[in-house]
């Protein structure tokens, strides 16, 4: 495993084993110094280290002793090993292997570290890390061998080696650009996303700063925001900030990160990700956009809807006034005529006695369409305007046009007014009677009813007035009050409420009558 990949604490404890087989390799260098090999305290020293230890013979390869580690590592017995060598147990050796050749490069560099792979008497195999030296004593020569099981090591790099290789394929198939810079905010790593979000080669982009890659006032903008964030080693997300393709074109990028720090927490740098958010950006401006053309739009609406109101109630006036002008017409031009027309015609026939049968029939018969015609036109000019006298009450106008409207067709009607009900505006007290008088007109036209009733009361500042039939109803989803096709009369009945502030409802079954009411406040 390459040292980069090893913590602090293992790079240390590593030393320090080496120090101590160093240490126990200059103490077996002392032994062999003096006159003869004192085995006892040799056999001892070797048995003490935490590393298989094996005294070599670098003629023939064989074991001229081992230390207790390497049985147990091996699993032999001191004296099976003994009648063992370096070629049996290494598992793995080059096809041109001789090892002379190897006795010959250890002792010119006067010593090497080797990786390799022992084999256990059992036939397994396990990762090793020899140190070995050559030692002269006087007409003897040796090798001494510290042998280290580096299992562990090789399964950890191989984690780490296959979490690589995870991480990468992962940021390589992320949408997302990941990125990492250093103390300096110089880019150290960028993955390939770079490119077709940016148009630029990772190599392009590697020991680049993040601003030189943004227009100048968007590159001060940043910087300053996130100088601040750097200075404090605070994690960021989410920071908006454009960025310029290679094509020249704008990107708007998101960036988060997070800060760096080695095992003694001191400050590396950042590492990140950048999303490519310009079609979001360009989604919410275009809705902005269109909400502010909507809400311009929508007051567009109100001001014309606010427009056909005040036209519908001056329609509604110049009806009234209309329906005033034709009344008045009908009475003082048309009923004055008729009157005249009697007068005269009884006059040129004051005695009809000398009048024969067919003419007395004629003269009878002319006299009858007069004095009906006469009827009728007092009767249209009521039902087109009928004056609503300023000391007129509800109770009052209820009994009028229950009369002119309403008895005589036959409909019994029935009503209950509050006392307070009299005590309201003017203005309220003239649209209730009309909107009685207007309700009687189209049940009589509309409802083959028999019995009508009328409520009038006062209840918290809020008047609530309603009229009900038990004619033949309708399917209130078949009336648009908003629309002319429901009857002017209705409509005109719905502006004026609109105009008092209230609301008018109309609720009706097919065959089971129809309510009217409408709730105005005071």
């Amino acid at each position: 495993m390459k040292n980069e990949f090893k913590t602090k604490k293992q790079l240390i404890s590593e030393s320090t084993e080496l120090c101590k087989m160093l240490s126990d390799l200059e103490r077996v260098d002392g032994i062999l110094d003096n006159k003869g090999i004192d085995l006892p305290v040799l056999q001892n020293i070797l048995n003490q280290t935490n590393d298989a230890i094996y005294l070599i013979n670098p003629v023939t390869s064989k074991f001229i002793d081992v230390n207790e580690k390497a049985c147990v590592d091996l699993g032999y017995s001191r004296e099976e090993l003994l009648k063992l060598g370096v070629i049996d147990i290494e598992a793995v050796l080059p096809n041109n292997f001789l090892w002379k050749e190897h006795v010959k490069e250890i002792r010119n560099q006067d010593g090497a570290i080797i990786e390799g792979k022992h084999k256990r008497k059992d036939g397994t195999v396990f990762p090793v890390e020899i140190s070995v030296r050559y030692i002269h004593q006087e007409n003897s020569q040796y090798m001494v061998a510290v042998v280290r099981d580096i299992t562990e090591r090789k399964l950890a790099e191989e984690r780490l080696r296959q979490s690589e290789v995870r991480f990468k394929n992962l940021v390589e198939m992320s949408s997302d650009w990941v990125w990492m810079v250093g103390e300096d905010g110089v880019y150290t790593y960028v993955s390939p996303k770079v490119e077709s979000l940016l148009g630029y080669t990772v190599e392009e982009v590697l020991g680049k700063r993040p601003f030189d890659f943004m227009p100048a006032d968007e590159a001060e903008r940043v910087s300053t925001i996130f100088g601040v964030i750097f200075e404090r080693r605070e994690s960021f997300a989410c920071m908006e900030n454009t960025n310029l393709h290679k094509d020249g074109r704008p990107v708007v990028l998101e960036t988060s990160g997070v800060p760096i720090f080695d095992n003694d927490g001191a400050f590396r740098g950042y590492r990140g990700i950048d999303r490519d958010i310009t079609d979001r950006i360009a989604s919410e401006i275009a809705r902005k956009q269109g909400d502010s053309d909507l809400k311009r739009k929508g007051e567009e609406l109100e001001k014309l809807s606010d427009e056909l109101h005040g036209l519908t109630i001056e329609m509604a006036d110049i009806e009234e006034r209309e329906r005033k002008a034709f009344a008045e017409m009908l009475h003082d031009v048309v009923g004055q005529n008729l009157a005249s027309l009697n007068l005269t015609w009884g006059a040129i026939y004051k005695d009809i006695s000398s009048l024969n049968e067919g003419q007395k029939a004629q003269f009878d018969q002319v006299n009858f369409l007069i004095k009906d015609t006469i009827k009728f036109t007092r009767s249209l000019t009521q039902e087109l305007y009928q004056q609503i006298p300023d000391g007129l009450t509800l109770q009052d106008a209820v009994i009028t046009y229950g009369n002119t409207c309403l008895k005589k067709f036959g409909i019994k009607l029935s009503f209950e007014l509050e006392d307070g009900i009299n005590y309201i505006p003017k203005e309220i007290k003239q649209f209730l009677i009309r909107f009685i008088r207007e309700s009687f007109q189209n049940i009589m036209k509309h409802a083959s009813a028999k019995r009508v009733e009328v409520f009038c009361s006062v209840d918290g500042g809020v008047i609530n007035a309603k009229v009900v039939d038990d004619g033949t109803g309708f399917s209130p989803k078949d009336v648009d009050l908003t629309k002319k096709k429901s009857g002017i009369g209705l409509m005109l009945m719905r502006e004026r409420v609109r105009n008092l502030s209230g609301q008018l409802h109309i609720d009706s079954t097919p065959g089971e009558g129809t309510t009217l009411s409408c709730t105005l406040p005071l």
